[in-house]
């Protein structure tokens, strides 16, 4: 399995203002001003509100760093060697789709693996700023999900619930990162050090789309 172009998603060309839409998708309607981005194709989408603030885990190295809080989680417990799914989404093949969200990656892609957090992340040079992805794994659904649910507690009342098609819960904040559960892993979508706008397009809705790539690709879809 690897990162691929995924029939049916949208893709964003910032350098023409315009955002492209592949046969099979279903129109997007944005909310000015609230930042609303509400993918119309039925039930299994929810509406998504980009407001709010992350908690950014895992943000490109071992220790961690999070916002808005100074802390965050310690990971329950962690795996040997990064997983199949972590790899593909940190290699030069994976950076490259991600142009199905109107961004270009810079430069060599240089993965870091902290093996006693189970983590595995990179950052990504693009003309817009610097997009962080990571991936936190986990030896089972309950240890992810513990995780998972100490950072969604940290980010109180100001994150928001996403109904991301291919993961299992999601949230977003104000910043438009986003952190997302599949199964054992958890994706971080680190997007503070992004422009505030990409084009015509938010950082936030830039990163649904980045997070529709990755776990589209996890999917198999």
């Amino acid at each position: 399995m690897s990162l691929r172009r995924i029939p049916g998603r949208r893709v964003i060309d910032h350098n023409t203002q315009v955002e492209k839409k592949n046969p099979g998708r279903a129109p997007v309607r944005t909310v000015a001003g609230a930042g609303t981005v509400e993918p119309m194709r039925g039930p299994r989408r929810a509406v998504i509100a980009v407001t709010g603030v992350i908690v950014a885990a895992g943000c490109g190295s071992a220790s961690h760093s999070s916002t808005p809080t100074t802390r965050r989680p310690a990971a329950v417990t962690s795996t040997r060697q990064p997983s199949k799914l972590a790899i593909e989404t940190c290699n030069r093949r994976g950076a490259d789709e991600l142009q199905e969200a109107g961004l270009t990656v810079q430069g060599a892609v240089v993965p870091h693996w902290s093996p006693k957090a189970g983590l595995y992340s990179c950052s990504l040079s693009t003309a817009f700023g610097t997009l962080v992805l990571s991936v936190n794994e986990f030896p089972d659904v309950a240890a992810a999900n513990q995780y998972y649910a100490g950072l969604e507690r940290r980010a109180a009342a100001s994150q928001h619930r996403l109904g991301l098609e291919d993961a299992d819960e999601s949230f977003n904040v104000q910043d438009g990162s986003i952190v997302a559960r599949k199964g054992t892993h958890v994706l971080t979508i680190d997007m503070r050090h992004m422009a505030p706008r990409l084009g015509v397009v938010t950082r936030a809705q830039t990163a649904v789309t980045v997070a529709d790539e990755i776990l589209g690709a996890w999917a198999g879809d």
